[in-house]
């Protein structure tokens, strides 16, 4: 059966961190990494394909998070086109705090200031998909 793995939370919350754990353990996964919504039917395109080679799929996109309308078409266009298919939402925790400390002591991603202001705008319209598993932030602190 076909599986796909999509990935929520706030910049900093440990969306890529996860994805990448996950990929190590199994390195045929597929990941798409931020971007998904930009070129949404293309990228769609390429999700299926792998989907339907039988590779288990990772998807992280920041528009998830609040938009509900986007989580429920992808839902609708992989259970159309898919006889069967696995959907699994993991998503972080709403909170802005650890993800802004997080945020402005990572050294990967730069931009410390826009990923706090896309988490300023992003944290109160956050929802989570029904069934979705709700994982704790991970701050170096802890």
């Amino acid at each position: 059966m076909p599986e796909i793995t999509l990935i929520l939370g706030l910049c900093g919350s440990g969306k890529t961190y996860l994805a990448e754990a996950m990929k190590k353990k199994n390195p045929t996964i597929f990941l798409m990494d931020e971007g998904f919504n930009l070129d949404f039917d293309k990228n769609y395109k390429i999700l299926i394909e792998h989907l339907r080679e039988g590779k288990i799929c990772i998807v992280i996109e920041i528009e998830f998070c609040y938009r509900k309308d986007l989580r429920e078409l992808l839902e609708q266009r992989l259970s159309h086109d898919l006889a069967e298919v696995k959907i699994i939402w993991k998503c972080f925790e709403n909170d802005i705090k650890k993800a802004n400390q997080n945020v402005s002591k990572r050294k990967n991603k730069g931009d410390a200031k826009g990923h706090r202001d896309i988490n300023s705008k992003v944290s109160s319209l956050y929802t989570f998909p029904d069934n979705a598993e709700v994982l704790p932030i991970v701050t170096e602190w802890e």
